[in-house]
């Protein structure tokens, strides 16, 4: 469950299921986020207002979020198709820069918007499009943080494959050179035959 506050989020409990579907959550979410902010900045940007009343910073602070967001989508779509097949550290240290970079963002966003905005016209109707924008992106980038303390818990788990099923796969050495060993055929209740056994086996893969 996540944090009410930035970057509190607890993941230590959370098993590597958990973590991956959360990650498509926040992926499948910045993806429609960032549709709906590219949008309706451009619909703003053709207005007087937005040319000649709103700050140069606050405008740039906005392309850059956007920007970011794209960034995150293009990396999350290729962290998850990863994380599919095997974990890697990369794959952590990129969650952990995600999350890093959207606390970055959240910083700059609140001191452009509270620094270099001065004089807002609360009371005009174009105004108030431009500050839900603000309070919706910064709000974003706060959810992002918490990818950090994602980041932190996959560390557990670098190393960890998954098969065809979409469960883990216990890899290891085969079993080299076994010969006139015992095979025991049966059941837990019944012994049905016993084999002389030799050759090379795998090892076994999957729980």
């Amino acid at each position: 469950m996540k944090s009410t506050f930035a970057g509190m989020s607890n993941y230590s409990h959370q098993s590597f299921e958990d973590i991956l579907k959360d990650l498509k959550y926040e992926f499948n979410y910045i993806v429609r986020f960032n549709n709906d902010l590219r949008k309706n900045i451009s619909e703003i940007a053709v207005t007087d207002f937005w040319k000649k009343e709103v700050p140069y910073n606050v405008k740039y602070i906005f392309t850059h979020a956007i920007k970011f967001f794209d960034t995150v989508e293009q990396e999350l779509r290729d962290i998850i198709d990863g994380l599919e097949i095997c974990v890697e550290i990369h794959n952590c240290k990129r969650l952990y820069t995600i999350g890093q970079t959207a606390e970055k963002l959240n910083r700059d966003i609140g001191q452009v918007w509270h620094q270099d905005y001065d004089n807002k016209d609360y009371e005009s109707i174009y105004f108030r499009p431009i500050e839900r924008l603000y309070n919706e992106t910064r709000d974003t980038a706060v959810s992002l943080v918490d990818i950090e303390n994602m980041a932190l818990r996959m560390e557990d788990f670098v190393g960890r494959k998954r098969n065809s099923k979409g469960g883990s796969a216990i890899e290891g050495n085969s079993f080299n050179n076994i010969t006139n060993s015992v095979m025991i055929i049966g059941n837990n209740n019944s012994v049905k035959g016993v084999n002389n056994v030799s050759g090379n086996f795998p090892a076994v893969v999957g729980v």
